[in-house]
């Protein structure tokens, strides 16, 4: 009798094992929302947004190859025919050059460094109506980001006018807008 209850203990037991590797059984729901979960975050994390750059039928923008960094930032362009800062011409020019009284000492345009602490000045406002009294460093950072959007003609002297008046307000940090060739 003893051996007879050992053995059908033993087929329980056998059962039971078997029985339970059917509810261990892979759980295709939970993979797929997890698989769902990581391709909205990678979604959310790869942005392919192009900048808003309104550019003019005069003007042609050089090519480049690399990188394509792309920056909100306080817009500057540099046509044949004038300097625009946010889109509101204030310096004319004739041929590529300004007139000899909007130049400064230091190299910068009168214009363009009054319509550049302008924008600074409306910045500021903007953000003390939003209930910020001091900004942070990622914040303070933007403010000192201009794009450069140059015609590909431009000389070199123009553009260092530009940088030079753009420093002079404490834009440090430039982007000079290109054609990606790729």
């Amino acid at each position: 009798m003893m051996s007879g209850g050992g053995g059908s203990v033993s087929r329980r037991g056998r059962g039971r094992r078997s029985h339970g590797s059917e509810e261990v059984a892979l759980q295709i729901t939970s993979m797929a929302d997890i698989f769902t979960i990581l391709l909205v975050f990678l979604l959310k994390s790869y942005s392919v947004s192009a900048l808003n750059i309104d550019v003019s039928k005069d003007l042609k923008l050089p090519t480049a190859r690399g990188g394509n960094e792309q920056v909100e930032a306080l817009k500057v362009a540099v046509t044949e025919n004038g300097i625009q800062v946010e889109g509101v011409q204030v310096v004319e020019l004739s041929n590529f050059a300004p007139r000899q009284s909007e130049v400064g000492v230091d190299g910068s345009l009168r214009p363009v460094v009054e319509a550049l602490a302008k924008e600074k000045k409306k910045q500021r406002e903007i953000a003390s109506q939003m209930g910020k009294t001091k900004p942070d460093e990622k914040e303070e950072a933007n403010d000192r980001k201009l794009l450069v959007i140059a015609d590909k003609k431009v000389p070199y002297k123009i553009l260092k006018m530009v940088l030079a008046s753009a420093s002079a307000q404490d834009y440090t940090d430039f982007k000079l807008v290109v054609v990606s060739e790729d």
